[in-house]
């Protein structure tokens, strides 16, 4: 009986809680918090898969299979400052050996 009145007891709080307007203002910060932290990690991702696209494209078409031999090292780097180099490396004709040292 006193496990019955106990369970009774908490959903009562949970209830009130439920229906209290800074509970529901708490959630609702939490929400668009995490929507927001969601966002920006996925413009992240996108934006470091797309630098990684652009920079094996580049390496593809002006230097063919030698620049391939790149993709590995491109594809495992995780720094976008060091991709956002490389692309403009590539863009401003450096060579191959000094986009090499990119990575």
């Amino acid at each position: 009986m006193a496990k019955f009145q106990q369970r009774d007891q908490v959903n009562w709080i949970m209830n009130v809680l439920a229906e209290s307007p800074v509970y529901k203002q708490i959630l609702d910060e939490g929400w668009q918090k995490g929507r927001q932290e969601g966002q920006q990690e996925g413009w992240q991702r996108g934006h470091h898969e797309g630098l990684i696209a652009a920079v094996k494209l580049g390496l593809e078409l002006r230097f063919g299979g030698e620049g391939m031999a790149l993709f590995p090292s491109v594809e495992r780097c995780s720094d976008l400052s060091v991709l956002t180099q490389a692309q403009e490396a590539i863009r401003n004709g450096r060579d191959l050996p000094e986009i090499k040292g990119l990575f």
